[in-house]
């Protein structure tokens, strides 16, 4: 089956779930919530800052940056069938950002995502639940494989063949999730697994994989305002096929490259007032290169939220994120002429939410990152401006 065909079931499937939902019964086990607005993004290609000498074209590459505005359309649901003890629950996500101007489309990118499966109410305290759900996850991912230097279409060098569906995949797979919630102490625990299939593109290793993770997460009120989060989680990458580096940046005949994460976190929550909470947020990432050790790398990340709901009911939720993120063997270019690579990113985001009559609402958003690395293909800024209409049913 085709990419295409494969995106027109996920989409025929997410209208008719939709549809169930909205002809159930008289009471309402579904929610669907859709989304759509207009922005503008300062660099829709992730086009580097500065002019850069790149050792593989032996010359000096003058980056081109596109701007443009861009139609973010989303939709969410979820649909319950059953008894609440025992109930089969549904749910799925479908997002699309579209450049309308010509020398933008290759900047499209659409997501789907649907999980079906069994939801088990274990205890009930309230208003408070414990929970286990298993079931099966498909998914679709459809962006273009562009140069972010010039925004086009990245092709063979010899022979120009296109290589723009290299980042197309569907992905199957299943996952469970225990969830915790009557007790002081609540938690969750998950588990997933998927494999992942991208379309075929000329010379380049498939990009084929088995994805894999388990994890949890525990939260506690320290105070009657003040909780603490604390979260760990387990995953792989596992390439069918994806050749391995060495040690001087070069892919190896006969190997298969495999990454494993461990990714620890911890979050405090504060309530100024009944209307302001803060986060202060951090986590630790370590990715171990299973090969030679090559693409190593640790991650640190902090980040400071806040979340404001106005007198009239409008809400303002804002963040900003710093994170790094160093690689002890890795070089900039995989050459061992050029520095070792090494990123430092700063993130903001806001948005504000405004109800209207009925289940309408009016949302605005902005988002910018810096991020400043010793590999000058991946060094840029970028700045999104958007707003648009939200309907919830």
């Amino acid at each position: 089956m085709g990419s295409r065909q494969r995106l027109q079931c996920l989409i025929m499937t997410v209208i008719i779930m939709a549809a169930a939902g909205a002809a159930s019964g008289k009471e309402k086990n579904y929610s669907l919530e859709a989304e759509a607005g207009l922005g503008y993004d300062s660099n829709a290609f992730l086009a580097p800052e500065n002019s850069y000498f790149d050792p593989f074209l032996n010359s000096l590459v003058q980056p081109e940056k596109r701007s443009g505005f861009f139609i973010p359309l989303a939709l969410e649901g979820k649909h319950a069938l059953g008894p609440e003890n025992t109930r089969l629950l549904t749910t799925f996500s479908a997002a699309s950002r579209l450049y309308p101007a010509g020398d933008l489309h290759n900047a499209n990118a659409h997501q789907l995502k649907l999980t079906t499966g069994l939801e088990f109410l274990l205890r009930n305290k309230g208003r408070f639940k414990d929970t286990f759900f298993i079931g099966p996850v498909l998914g679709y991912h459809q962006e273009i494989y562009f140069d972010p230097d010039t925004g086009e279409e990245r092709a063979t060098t010899r022979t120009v063949e296109s290589l723009a569906d290299r980042y197309i995949y569907y992905r199957y797979g299943g996952e469970a999730e225990l969830r915790v919630r009557t007790t002081p102490v609540r938690f969750a625990l998950k588990a997933t697994a998927s494999q992942y299939n991208y379309d075929e593109v000329p010379l380049l290793d498939s990009l084929d994989h088995l994805y894999y993770r388990v994890g949890g997460e525990a939260e506690y009120d320290i105070f009657p305002a003040t909780e603490l989060n604390l979260s760990y989680s387990y995953y792989a990458r596992d390439w069918d096929s994806r050749r391995a580096r060495n040690l001087q940046g070069s892919l190896v005949n006969g190997t298969i490259r495999k990454y494993t994460y461990s990714e620890a976190g911890a979050t405090v929550q504060q309530r100024l007032r009944k209307e302001w909470t803060i986060f202060l947020d951090y986590d630790r990432l370590w990715r171990s290169d299973e090969f030679a050790g090559y693409n190593d790398y640790t991650r640190n990340r902090y980040r400071l939220r806040s979340r404001y709901r106005f007198g009239g009911g409008s809400l303002l939720r804002a963040a900003v994120t710093y994170w790094d993120r160093s690689y002890p063997r890795a070089f900039a270019f995989d050459d061992p002429a050029f520095p070792r690579k090494d990123y430092r990113t700063w993130e903001g985001e806001a948005r504000w939410e405004l109800p209207l009559a009925g289940a309408w609402k009016f949302w605005s958003e902005y988002q910018f990152i810096n991020q400043d690395t010793t590999d000058p293909r991946y060094d840029y800024k970028r700045h999104l401006i958007a707003l648009g209409i939200n309907r919830a049913l």
